[in-house]
């Protein structure tokens, strides 16, 4: 048994006696280096919850998947082998993109973000809170991402796509700015003066 200030009491058994007080002076040392893992019965949940009002919109949205799926596990008992199985259950799943009728296979590049969102709450429970001792994100391999590029109009293509464009003056319009800024289509939409 190990009594520490600011620690709750920790207690392992061990077969022999050398066993025990190697234990004890490593946790001991954990402790004064502040890496101890102060909550050990916290959740996965528990964790997602502290990080999410710290965490970014489009991080909080991925966070939500992961505590629904392994939200109830003790973040001891979450590791790397249990976090590529959901990542291939992720990499395989049907969904459907904003303003999307179809379904198709989640890309690789989307799963990446969601195992970014997961090891960044990690990196938040191990450097801020001391909850938990190591990332099981980073021994997690990552799905490749796909090797496509941006292509830009021609100056041809563009005039052409313009003069096609010229007979409706809302399309023109909303093609114009598409082009000369780059905004997407969902984007354009949604702009209202004050984006302006």
């Amino acid at each position: 048994r190990v009594r520490i200030l600011g620690y709750a009491a920790l207690s392992k058994s061990f077969p022999t006696k050398l066993e025990a007080q190697r234990w004890a002076s490593l946790t001991e040392a954990a402790a004064r280096g502040r890496t101890l893992a102060v909550c050990r019965d916290a959740t996965l949940a528990d964790l997602i919850d502290e990080y999410t009002p710290k965490a970014k919109k489009s991080t909080q949205a991925l966070l939500r998947h992961w505590r629904t799926a392994l939200g109830s596990l003790r973040l001891r008992d979450v590791t790397p082998l249990l976090i590529s199985k959901h990542r291939d259950l992720l990499l395989g799943a049907p969904t459907r993109s904003f303003g999307q009728k179809t379904l198709k296979p989640r890309s690789p590049s989307t799963v990446l973000h969601y195992l970014a969102a997961l090891s960044s709450a990690f990196r938040f429970g191990i450097r801020e809170l001391h909850w938990c001792e190591s990332n099981p994100v980073a021994n997690v391999s990552k799905p490749a991402q796909s090797r496509w590029r941006t292509r830009f109009l021609s100056d041809e293509e563009r005039s052409a796509l313009m003069k096609e464009c010229g007979g409706h003056p809302h399309l023109y319009a909303a093609v114009l700015l598409s082009v000369t800024t780059g905004v997407r289509a969902g984007e354009l939409y949604r702009l209202t003066w004050g984006d302006i």
